[in-house]
């Protein structure tokens, strides 16, 4: 068992750097490969569990640096990248990581008796799921900017309904994140010319009470978003920012916790009540049910041990990649990413992925244009998702 332990963990720790530095990539799409190799059940649910919370971390580096989020961290891109552009990249990077850290401090009395309450919440989420996502939807429209605001959700929403609840998109979440948050962004970067400062390591006291805000808002809100499907991460971040009144630190503090703690609780849904949040979840309960990992304990240990590995591993990796960084020219940079999310949604998904990726990619490049909140684009979730339950 020892020896699967620590193979697991490598491996594990190897394929969330992986998938997490790479510009682009989930670790949904490592995982489906995963699933798929000749490799003992106990090390694939080490594998799904460990590295997963691993890429949460590590993801925020691309995220940062290129301004490429993935389905979890897209609301926190803009702040980082921000930060990255006045020199202290790594100073949002520990913000992010520190968020995590302190969430699970902070929230781990509230997340037991989250745990111990699970089993008997199924019904009454089901009930309320309807509720809560058009409550959800309304909020979008309040947080508009002009005009274009409305078309932006109602595009945005037509793209994730058609694509969701059709099967001619292969991988959609993929491809339409990636071009209303990733290849939209590199549009719009391509146009400016980028001049970054040196990026310095230096590290700013985080101020206590916000600390104490995001360390007791961030497990309310992931508790939340675990419950309903079609809330995703970033609309917990943007309305936790909203009710906790901090600024664009504290909005990666809390994106931060938000995405690890998510992670974390999905695993344990599946556990308790076989109710699935993430995609590396899903892989979980229908591969490994049946092995030793399977269990209250182990879930609990190899999330910890993620956790861990994932917070140092992001912090030494960013300090490195940083200083590369100031060297990179950045047309060249943009030109490449963006034909690496191309090549990334023909391999995962097919050509009228690829029709879609486009018309995301166009909406997304309103949005940031017409100066709306990006956060009015995850009506591309919370749409097919009411209408499946209505």
């Amino acid at each position: 068992m020892l020896l699967i332990v620590l193979l697991g963990t490598l491996i594990a720790t190897i394929v969330g750097i992986i998938s997490g530095l790479i510009p682009g990539l989930h670790i949904n799409n490592i995982i489906y490969l995963i699933s798929s190799a000749n490799i003992s059940l106990e090390i694939k649910a080490i594998v799904f569990i460990l590295s997963s919370v691993v890429f949460c971390f590590i993801s925020i580096i691309p995220a940062t640096i290129f301004s490429i989020p993935n389905t979890d961290n897209f609301v926190s891109t803009m702040p980082a990248q921000k930060l990255f552009l006045r020199g202290k990249g790594f100073y949002a990077i520990y913000l992010y990581c520190t968020g995590a850290i302190n969430a699970i401090i902070f929230g781990l009395p509230l997340i037991a008796l989250f745990l111990v309450l699970l089993k008997y919440l199924p019904t009454a989420i089901n009930l309320l799921t309807p509720f809560v996502l058009l409550i959800g939807l309304a909020c979008l429209f309040f947080q508009t900017k002009n005009y274009f605001g409305y078309l932006i959700i109602i595009f945005s929403g037509l793209v994730g309904y058609f694509s969701l609840q059709f099967a001619f998109v292969e991988n959609p979440l993929l491809v339409i994140v990636s071009g209303l948050f990733g290849a939209s962004n590199i549009l719009f970067a391509m146009q400016n010319k980028i001049k970054l400062p040196k990026q310095s390591l230096y590290i700013e006291k985080i101020d206590l009470i916000t600390k104490i805000k995001v360390g007791v808002i961030s497990p309310c809100l992931s508790i939340f978003v675990s419950l309903f499907p079609g809330l995703g991460n970033g609309f917990a971040t943007y309305f936790g920012t909203k009710l906790a009144q901090i600024k664009e630190e504290g909005y990666i503090l809390m994106n931060g916790a938000i995405n690890v703690l998510v992670m974390i609780l999905s695993f344990f849904c599946v556990y308790f009540i076989g109710k699935t949040r993430t995609a590396s979840a899903v892989f979980f309960e229908n591969f490994t049910k049946n092995t030793f990992v399977f269990s209250f304990g182990w879930i609990l240990f190899f999330c910890l041990i993620g956790v861990v590995l994932g917070y140092f591993l992001t912090i030494y990796l960013s300090k490195k990649i940083l200083v590369l960084a100031q060297n990179f020219n950045y047309k060249i940079i943009n030109i490449l990413i963006l034909a690496f999310l191309h090549l990334i949604v023909l391999l995962f998904s097919n050509f009228l992925g690829l029709v879609v990726f486009w018309v995301c990619t166009l909406i997304g490049y309103l949005c940031i244009r017409t100066e709306n909140p990006r956060l009015l684009m995850i009506s591309c979730i919370i749409v097919p998702v009411l209408i499946y339950f209505v």
